[in-house]
C-alpha cells in the first residue's frame, strides 16, 4: 500500500545506528492518475515521501526523536519541545490529504 505501484518493495526501512533512528522511504513517488467517462484526470494517490517523511513534518522523525530523547534520558525542557513534534508532522499529513480531496472536488 505505502510502497507506490510497487508492491514487492518493503516500503519503510529503519537505521537505528543513528541517534534518533532514521527511517528511509524505498517506494516511488510517481503520481497515479484516473480518468473518468468523461476525461477528467484525477489523482489517486500521493506520494508516501511527502505525507509521511517530509523535511520539517516527518512523522517518522518526530517519533525517532522522542524515543531517542526517552532513551537517553532528555531533559524535561527537551522531552516538552520534542513532544509537540508529531502535532506538527501530523498537521502535514492532514494538508495533505486536502490535495487528493481537492482533486477529486
Amino acid at each position: 500500500m505505502f510502497a507506490g505501484s510497487d508492491g514487492l518493495t518493503q516500503p519503510f526501512s529503519q537505521t537505528v545506528s543513528t541517534t534518533p533512528a532514521t527511517t528511509t522511504y524505498n517506494g516511488h513517488a510517481a503520481l497515479q492518475y484516473t480518468t473518468t467517462a468523461t476525461g477528467q484526470k484525477i489523482q489517486t494517490n500521493l506520494p508516501v515521501s511527502a505525507v509521511f517523511t517530509a523535511v520539517g513534518a516527518s512523522v517518522f522523525g518526530a517519533l525517532n526523536q522522542i524515543v531517542s530523547d526517552f532513551a537517553n534520558g532528555a531533559s524535561s525542557s527537551t522531552l516538552q519541545a520534542d513532544t509537540a513534534l508529531p502535532s506538527t508532522a501530523l498537521h502535514g499529513v492532514v494538508s495533505q490529504r486536502s490535495v487528493l480531496d481537492n482533486s477529486l472536488a
